[in-house]
């Protein structure tokens, strides 16, 4: 693994992606491919909020002022949550606590799926809003994969997937 750094022609000290050929995962594509799949189902499940909130103000009989704490709540935790996660990525690695940033997320869908009122709803929005943590782990993951010439295709093929986001969210 280190010797991937070692190359005397790697200039830039990006990792030789031809060690481990086959596994999608250090492949600079695969990688950007999995990150962005990631991504999108993160934004997805956030746009499948917003037409529900009439559904939601009715199920548990709230106002609309009360109704804007599921996304303020949201918004916070993610905004307080980004920051530290991404300094815990980088004291114990990006895979790592990007996994566990997405079992955190995971726990937080479930439990605004059972939520049966609205202390509940709001409380695994903000679980869920760690979720949002997310994206500087994955653009500092990929972003050492790609050559500086790559890098301008892996950025275009990433805005058309946050594009495809909002299209299907």
């Amino acid at each position: 693994m280190a010797d991937e750094f070692n190359d005397k022609n790697n200039k830039n000290n990006v990792p030789n992606m031809n060690l481990h050929q086959g596994n999608a995962t250090n492949s600079p594509w695969g990688l950007l491919l999995i990150l962005s799949s990631i991504s999108i189902m993160v934004m997805y499940v956030e746009t499948m909020l917003l037409p529900a909130i009439p559904n939601i103000i009715k199920e548990f009989g709230l106002t609309y002022s009360a109704s804007a704490w599921v996304f303020t709540s949201f918004i916070i935790s993610a905004l307080i949550s980004t920051t530290i996660v991404s300094k815990l990525s980088d004291i114990y690695g990006r895979k790592l606590i990007l996994l566990i940033v997405l079992a955190i997320y995971i726990t937080g869908i479930i439990g605004v799926a059972l939520s049966d009122n609205i202390f509940m709803l709001i409380v695994f929005r903000i679980v869920q809003g760690i979720g949002m943590s997310i994206f500087p782990i994955v653009f500092t993951m990929s972003n050492p994969s790609f050559q500086k010439i790559q890098f301008q295709s892996a950025k275009g093929l990433w805005l058309l997937c946050s594009l495809l986001e909002e299209y299907l969210g």
